[in-house]
């Protein structure tokens, strides 16, 4: 089986797209640019219609279109938390950001942290959402909680992070 996404979206002065994420419980389609501004995009696909027609690109419908702002720089990290509906952003200067679906169904932030100046390399979060891993590019590890507290740490000196599986 093949699929093509045929849904043009324009980021804000054509600025490059540097990551990008995707929930597939809520259907919610992240991407993170290179100035430090990520969007937040939410396709819905129509039920209706016989099996040839179902998720065809032109019945898909944009119900969400929203600018995040709070970054610095060039997003290098996306993870999406599907058990509790956060998003987890992050830039090269090390900032994380928790983003959550607020009362008015608007994305706001949860949580920020700014406190280090090492590139994050990559994020995950675990398979029941409870905790996540946040490699940075000099070899710390972090494990955080759900609710923002740090749970573990370590540095693997002489190592450079590249992905958190």
């Amino acid at each position: 089986m093949f699929v093509h996404l045929a849904k043009r979206i324009a980021m804000p002065n054509d600025t490059p797209v540097t990551k990008c994420g995707w929930n597939t419980v809520d259907g919610y389609v992240s991407a993170g640019c290179a100035d430090g501004l990520v969007k937040v995009l939410k396709l819905e696909i129509p039920e209706v219609g016989d099996a040839r027609t179902r998720g065809v690109a032109g019945q898909a419908q944009l119900t969400k279109n929203q600018t995040l702002e709070g970054h610095a720089s060039a997003i290098s990290s996306i993870a999406w938390n599907e058990q509790f509906g956060k998003l987890t952003t992050a830039d090269s200067n090390g900032t994380v950001i928790v983003w959550v679906d607020g009362p008015q169904n608007e994305f706001v932030q949860d949580m920020l942290n700014n406190r280090t100046k090492n590139r994050i390399s990559d994020m995950k979060w675990n398979s029941n959402g409870q905790m996540i891993c946040i490699g940075h590019e000099d070899g710390n590890v972090i494990i955080g909680s759900v609710e923002g507290s740090r749970i573990a740490g370590k540095s693997l000196r002489d190592n450079k992070l590249a992905k958190v599986e």
